[in-house]
């Protein structure tokens, strides 16, 4: 665009900045949000904020994303402060994620989201009868679509599906699969942490995929809210051991694993 003479505007700046977010691109993403105002004379709008404390706390810069929305010219809404209590959760800063709870709390007290995030107030939603957005992943095979909600048994081959799961997280710890409970339920025992993890819509979407369809085409699943770090792992063992392709559409991105890494180089 520069080249082209194209003076940027806000969208395209926006739109700059996701991208050095998802990318790790944490100098660049600084130097286009202080070129706004240098460069090309516009005022950063709420939005441009909201992707610097996204760049700055997916690269685990926490401090320094808290200290960012504290120094906002613009009053900081519940989306940027969401941004950064999960940046918190992904990272297992919990202490500042409590912290970030609280200013959250003033604007947006019943948010099922935040109460996933901070699983250790369960109890929590309990009382305020907060209920959690189950996750559900839909796949096609043979031309028909199968929809898995986590831990449901609903499908018409349900238990088939949970014993060849069973079948593949032996199999794949053979490869160095350990199950992520960090961002588990703390008030739940280990063993009960992974049996919760197991049965993730995506998992059982995937075990259905290779049950049902023993050729090499790719496994494409689509789910409605943010794959988890264990169910990331998961997949990459998967493409490997399996020699598949696996595609996951998830609520931020694309996901095509194989032969054990990501697209998204676990930059997520």
């Amino acid at each position: 665009m520069k080249k082209a003479g194209l003076q940027p505007d806000h969208m395209s700046i926006t739109g700059i900045l996701v991208a050095c977010s998802h990318g790790g691109l944490v100098e660049d993403g600084w130097r286009v949000f202080k070129s706004m105002k240098n460069e090309y004379g516009l005022e950063p709008r709420l939005e441009h904020y909201g992707c610097m404390v996204d760049l700055l706390g997916r690269a685990g810069l926490l401090s320094e994303a808290y200290e960012f929305v504290e120094k906002m010219p613009i009053r900081p809404n519940s989306v940027i402060w969401r941004t950064l209590l999960e940046a918190c959760v992904n990272h297992n800063n919990l202490v500042l994620a409590k912290k970030v709870k609280k200013r959250l709390n003033k604007l947006d007290r019943y948010h099922d989201g935040d109460y996933v995030l901070l699983s250790n107030v369960r109890n929590s939603m309990r009382a305020r009868r907060v209920n959690k957005k189950a996750g559900a992943s839909s796949i096609s095979v043979d031309q028909i679509i199968h929809e898995f909600i986590s831990g449901d048994n609903s499908h018409p081959q349900s238990q088939d599906i949970r014993d060849f799961l069973d079948r593949i997280f032996e199999s794949i710890k053979d490869t160095g699969y350990t199950p992520l409970t960090s961002n588990v339920l703390h008030d739940i025992e280990e063993e009960e942490k992974e049996h919760t993890l197991g049965y993730h819509s995506e998992k059982l979407a995937v075990a259905f995929a290779l049950l049902s369809v023993k050729d090499t085409r790719t496994i494409r699943v689509m789910k409605n809210i943010r794959i988890c770090c264990d169910c990331h792992s998961f997949m990459k063992h998967v493409s490997a051991k399996f020699g598949r392709e696996i595609i996951v559409r998830d609520r931020n991105r694309f996901h095509h694993f194989i032969n054990g890494s990501c697209s998204c180089q676990d930059y997520w």
